[in-house]
């Protein structure tokens, strides 16, 4: 559905990759026919280097294709740099939210409670829906957190329910410390498939244990 290397591939790799070669391998993605990319994260430059050229990217994106672009958005500051690039004509069809279903993993990557976090994705999503720019609501960490171990099946509804309710589009089920194995899957996607029926999910795995084909195919 949705190639992300630009974006996830590149984002735990130490050696910088040049906004020359990123278009490059961009475009070269979108001659051989890929629907839709992840291209970029608007994190702050501090936090994720590889990331300090995501307006660059964005203006040396090519037009004249079928292919959509999507953006991870980290929070307001990001939101009002990317809001700017739609107002110059180089934005993104989506821009990605997403919130830890640990806790105790978003205060320490995105250094806000669960309630901090929702309360300014709900901001950003009023201002996405005002320009048309849409929106994925990811939900992390949902099968299980490197800090806290198994993560509680309420706060993973939880997160869902806001974002159902708030309008995203889609809601992307993160698999942010590559920690899934398939009957796992099974069970919490036959879950939120009966609790949230009108949600249309996307799934998101890492191969970190090699399990990553597995639990795409079962999800």
């Amino acid at each position: 559905y949705c190639e992300c290397w630009a974006r996830d591939g590149l984002q735990s790799i130490e050696t910088q990759v040049s906004t020359e070669h990123k278009l490059e391998m961009i475009h070269g993605m979108i001659d051989a026919g890929i629907p839709e990319m992840e291209v970029t994260s608007f994190s702050h430059p501090k936090m994720l280097p590889q990331f300090a050229d995501a307006v660059e990217i964005l203006k040396g994106l090519r037009r004249d294709t079928d292919t959509r672009f999507r953006i991870l958005m980290p929070n307001m500051i990001g939101w009002e740099r990317f809001e700017k690039c739609v107002e110059e004509g180089y934005g993104a069809d989506k821009i990605i939210l997403m919130i830890s279903s640990s806790e105790a993993h978003n205060t320490k990557n995105f250094r806000a409670t669960h309630e901090e976090a929702m309360a300014e994705h709900a901001a950003i999503m009023k201002r996405a829906h005002a320009i048309g720019v849409e929106i994925i609501g990811c939900v992390g960490t949902v099968y299980g957190c490197a800090i806290m171990g198994d993560v509680p099946q309420a706060d993973v509804d939880k997160l869902t329910h806001f974002y159902h309710e708030e309008g995203a589009q889609l809601l992307m089920l993160g698999d942010t410390t590559g920690q899934a194995n398939p009957v796992q899957v099974e069970g919490i996607l036959a879950h939120l498939f009966n609790k949230f029926p009108e949600t249309e999910f996307l799934a998101h795995f890492h191969d970190t244990r090699g399990t990553g084909v597995a639990n795409s195919m079962t999800a």
